[in-house]
């Protein structure tokens, strides 16, 4: 490893953030896009994506159509706001596409390692539909304790680990199940 990397220790990782945002505040922000260079007063950083441009609510939105748990803050302010606040939607069944009969959930909160997340859920509401349990299942979250909170894959693995969660045990499979296959 380069030796110049090695002595950078987390506090000098904390003194460079602020040193951005400090920039940012004192007339370094950028008026524009850095996605599609629309000009706005309303700019957002995502501080859990690994290169955090400083984008629109509407590129902001769609970069996070598939990571609803990322953490957003304005710009210049860093004020934290959540995706859910901004308007995302996070669509259940029909492969991330809106359901023509969605049950809309907008007082849903994931748990994961990080936090707790505040999102909008547009649950699959068809007639061969599965169980919301299972749509949550196929989205790697963990129904916990109320029809309106989860876990995310990881908290629910790390709950397995220490014991506060039971993994269901599997069916055994008899020799008519080994035909099939």
């Amino acid at each position: 490893m380069d030796p110049a990397l090695q002595d950078m220790d987390f506090a000098h990782i904390l003194q460079l953030e602020a040193e951005d945002q400090q920039r940012l505040r004192q007339g370094g922000c950028p008026t524009s896009c850095d996605t599609c260079n629309q000009i706005t007063g309303n700019l957002f950083r995502c501080r859990t994506c690994f290169w955090p441009r400083i984008i629109c609510r509407s590129c902001t939105l769609a970069r996070h159509a598939e990571q609803p748990l990322h953490r957003i803050e304005g710009v210049p302010d860093f004020k934290g706001t959540t995706l859910a606040m901004m308007g995302l939607v996070v669509f259940l069944g029909h492969g991330g596409a809106k359901c023509p009969q969605g049950v809309r959930d907008a007082d849903f909160t994931i748990l994961g390692l990080d936090g707790a997340h505040d999102v909008i859920l547009d649950f699959c509401g068809c007639d061969q539909a599965p169980t919301r349990g299972e749509q949550l299942e196929a989205m790697r979250l963990h129904g916990w304790r109320s029809a309106h909170a989860a876990l995310d894959f990881e908290m629910a693995r790390y709950r397995e680990d220490l014991g506060l969660i039971q993994r269901k045990p599997e069916k055994k499979r008899t020799r008519k199940d080994s035909k099939r296959r």
